[in-house]
């Protein structure tokens, strides 16, 4: 019977629940295309070694006892390793999903990501445009508040002129209300003074009225009387008395 060496796998074979215990972050993307292709590659290495390997041994086994007595353990290893070779492509199919999933993750993200810096840019650049109408406007308030502030300054400036020529046409005013009430003050003295004089100039031409109707009267009698005095007296009179 002929014997076997022990097989040379590449790498040892490791427990399902032991390979699948953690969860695969998209951090380890790189990690896990490389170990893919490391496994794969040593997977189908294994499964090659092997078939020769159990070929090699069915053959050694009938040229060396003339039939087909082979080596029991030596097949019962290979079937054994068949086996977990078998769960290992299983995993590996396992694991090709998690890596195709975690690749679809990766191309989103990726997606996500170029949307991301997209709406950044775009957000940037309005960030930019209304900064620029930012300072435009706070230069528009600046034009202002100094258009604003020279208005004022005219505006008060105004204010005071008029303040000085409302106090001097207020003087002025007061001056001619003053000269006015001089005037009519003048004005009704002498209006007094005058209806006083004549007063006394009625009062005094009726006294000389009266006086001169008196003294008419009187002359009267002196041509009534000097009508019988002597005829020279009365030339006399004559020509003293008025025509």
């Amino acid at each position: 019977m002929a014997t076997t060496d022990p097989s040379p796998m590449a790498e040892p074979l490791q427990d399902k629940k032991t390979r699948n215990q953690g969860k695969v972050g998209p951090q380890e993307n790189g990690e896990m295309f490389d170990q893919k292709t490391t496994r794969n590659g040593n997977l189908k290495g294994a499964i090659v070694g092997t078939k020769e390997r159990l070929v090699a041994v069915l053959t050694t086994g009938g040229k060396e006892n003339g039939n087909i007595d082979v080596d029991m353990t030596g097949v019962e290893k290979l079937k054994r390793q068949l086996k977990e070779l078998q769960v290992e492509v299983v995993d590996l199919r396992h694991y090709r999903d998690d890596v195709q999933k975690i690749e679809k993750e990766r191309n989103d993200l990726f997606k996500a990501l170029q949307l991301s810096n997209e709406k950044l840019k775009q957000q940037q650049e309005l960030n930019e445009k209304l900064q620029l109408e930012l300072r435009d406007k706070q230069h528009e308030v600046m034009e202002t508040t100094k258009a604003k502030e020279a208005i004022e300054t005219s505006s008060q400036e105004k204010i005071r002129q008029l303040k000085e020529q409302l106090r001097s046409s207020a003087s002025v005013v007061h001056q001619e209300k003053a000269a006015k009430e001089k005037a009519w003050a003048d004005a009704v003295t002498w209006r007094a003074a005058t209806e006083r004089l004549v007063e006394q100039h009625s009062s005094m031409e009726e006294t000389a009225r009266e006086e001169l109707l008196h003294l008419t009267e009187r002359l009267k009698e002196l041509e009534i009387l000097c009508r019988t005095v002597h005829p020279l007296v009365r030339k006399v009179i004559i020509n003293i008395l008025p025509c």
